[in-house]
């Protein structure tokens, strides 16, 4: 399966989800997942340190503020945007985007495909 299928099958028949995004330690893409931008890996990678801090990022060239945690998914908002991830302690990390959805509920998502790539062994 490949890692696009991945992200697909973590945040699948979600209306929420605009896209996602897996990327590696070294902020490489491994696999997304409809309309991600053009997130770079300097911000994926910038993302990873961010979200362990609860620090503020950027992300397809916005600054998204750090709102919430839940259950170690970091919750983000920029405008009308919310974005919330996980960084996994062995491989990898991943964002969620979405237009319409509040904070909390794009982070429930990101608990929805980090117990998803937990269950193959990537998180």
């Amino acid at each position: 399966m490949s890692w696009d299928a991945h992200v697909g099958a973590g945040v699948a028949n979600s209306p929420l989800a605009k896209g996602a995004v897996v990327f590696g330690k070294d902020g490489t893409v491994w696999g997304k997942m409809g309309c991600v931008g053009n997130v770079c890996s300097s911000e994926l990678k910038d993302f990873s340190t961010a979200a362990k801090n609860k620090d503020s990022c950027y992300l397809d060239g916005s600054k998204f503020m750090f709102i919430t945690e839940v259950d170690g998914c970091s919750g983000y908002r920029a405008g009308p945007v919310s974005a919330s991830g996980y960084v996994g302690e062995n491989h990898c990390g991943f964002v969620i985007g979405s237009e319409e959805a509040r904070v909390p509920d794009c982070a429930g998502l990101a608990l929805k495909l980090k117990e998803y790539m937990k269950s193959i062994g990537q998180v």
